[in-house]
């Protein structure tokens, strides 16, 4: 009998060892789990003492995701510090759209995200961040030099004058301050004083990405192209992590027709996180130069420009009944309005397409100043066989034009009946288009399934040079056996 107690007893013990242990495990497992957190955590942190931003983000990113985590407020200040030691404006954007408050509450990060919220148009996020920054750090010049740039990018340049001049700073602040007086002395049309404070910057802190900018916009407004894509290219080389910079280089390719050397940039700054509207820009100038949509894994987050992006990268059009129900920022956007304008070109929606050219904000006019001149005359004499008057804006000297953009402001003094007849023809849009090197663009609004009976010659030469550089050497020569092979000017072809 005491036999049999004693084997029922150490059953019983043994089961209840091996339920305490089974109850035990779970426990011990998050112990071991929260003891590996602690040592990464602390690894992390090490990092960031020994400026490996890099490996700190590394170490962040599997405990991101765990919102439950103890540890997940501190994981986010990790990962906010490593973004800002590698200023990478995007991520922290894209950040501050979910925990916002943890950027406000790092210094750095927040001022390059209201940066960022500058640059992109997004005034009412701005505002917000600016107002915070200025009353949290009263003695910051950071802060205080934003608010300056914040009246330049408005236009204000008497109240960023006045601002500046109340301001007396030391060593890189005091540098940045002199950048932007010169740059208000250059709006003012004193060229020499705006230099001379430049070169003062220059000498105060002559590896500073901003006072590189700077005098990349001054060297550019003297017309020292040159120089300027120097100190561009100086600018980014000081900040290689900045796509800010990458899209400014973008846009001064831009400025002068160079739309390829633009997408070539855009297009390498896509491999670095960047802010949704790069985005955006990357997508429409492939969509309307080369017709290529790229992929890119560090593309933003779901915004309100996700719409359109998607609809390039799905290589839809944009209709102008769908861009209506648009947000009004996103409405507001220069290739939103070059989208819709494409589309109803392609659909003979002309009075259409006038109204909007007619409407058309400066600031995406002069995206592209000779297109929109082109166009707008295309629509005028089509649908009411007027000329317009003197241009409000004049095509750009400083790059040499097709010979149509020629023809047309000639037309303007003295009507060309070769020229007027292209205006009334189908193919008179792919001409616009193709003169102003949107190759892509051209062959989306090209007639279907040929130009129409004999063409001018340098239409099919351009048309073919479209089709050749886009499509490849087949294709173009597909395309130029359908159209006027005979002519001795396609021979070359």
């Amino acid at each position: 009998m005491n036999r049999k107690r004693l084997i029922v007893l150490t059953a019983a013990t043994v089961l209840l060892m091996a339920v305490a242990a089974v109850l035990a495990l779970p426990r011990w497992r998050e112990h071991v789990r929260e003891s590996v957190a602690e040592r990464h955590l602390q690894e992390a942190r090490t990092a960031l003492a020994e400026r490996h931003f890099g490996a700190a983000i590394q170490l962040a990113q599997p405990y991101l995701a765990r919102r439950t985590d103890a540890q997940h407020s501190a994981w986010i200040a990790i990962e906010i510090e490593a973004q800002a030691g590698l200023r990478r404006v995007p991520q922290l954007m894209n950040r501050y759209e979910t925990d916002g408050w943890k950027v406000a509450e790092h210094s750095e990060a927040s001022l390059l995200v209201a940066r960022g919220f500058l640059a992109s148009g997004r005034t009412d996020d701005f505002t917000r961040m600016l107002e915070t920054g200025m009353h949290d750090m009263p003695a910051s010049a950071d802060w205080k030099l934003l608010k300056a740039d914040a009246f330049m990018s408005a236009q204000k340049w008497d109240e960023a004058r006045r601002w500046l001049e109340a301001l007396h700073f030391s060593g890189s602040a005091e540098a940045a301050r002199l950048c932007r007086l010169a740059m208000i002395k250059a709006h003012d049309g004193d060229l020499a004083g705006s230099w001379a404070l430049l070169n003062s910057a220059n000498e105060a802190a002559p590896e500073d990405a901003d006072v590189h900018s700077f005098r990349a916009q001054m060297l550019e407004a003297a017309g020292r192209q040159q120089d300027a894509l120097a100190e561009y290219e100086a600018a980014i080389a000081a900040q290689p992590f900045n796509p800010l910079l990458q899209d400014q280089l973008a846009d001064y390719h831009l400025r002068y027709g160079r739309h390829d050397a633009a997408l070539m940039v855009l297009r390498t700054a896509a491999v670095m996180p960047h802010p949704d509207y790069m985005w955006l820009k990357t997508l429409f100038w492939g969509h309307v130069i080369d017709g290529q949509t790229i992929q890119s894994e560090n593309n933003a987050i779901h915004s309100q420009l996700s719409p359109v992006i998607e609809l390039i990268e799905n290589h839809s059009a944009l209709d102008a009944t769908d861009a209506f129900t648009l947000p009004q920022p996103v409405r507001d956007r220069p290739e939103v309005f070059w989208l819709t304008l494409i589309e109803l070109l392609r659909q003979h929606r002309e009075q259409e397409a006038l109204d909007a050219l007619r409407v058309c904000p400066a600031q995406t006019r002069m995206l592209e100043p000779d297109l929109h001149e082109a166009l707008t005359m295309a629509c005028e004499w089509r649908l009411a066989r007027r000329l317009p008057g003197e241009f409000s804006q004049r095509v750009r000297l400083h790059r040499s034009r097709h010979q149509f953009l020629d023809q047309l402001h000639e037309t303007l003094k003295k009507p060309d009946a070769q020229c007027l007849t292209v205006l009334e023809s189908p193919y008179v849009w792919s001409a616009c288009f193709m003169a102003c090197d949107w190759r892509a663009a051209a062959l989306q609004v090209l007639p279907q399934p040929r130009l129409a009976p004999n063409p001018p010659a340098w239409l099919t030469y351009g048309m073919t040079q479209c089709m050749r550089f886009n499509q490849g050497a087949e294709a173009a020569l597909h395309f130029i056996e359908k159209h006027a092979l005979a002519a001795p000017e396609n021979q070359l072809l």
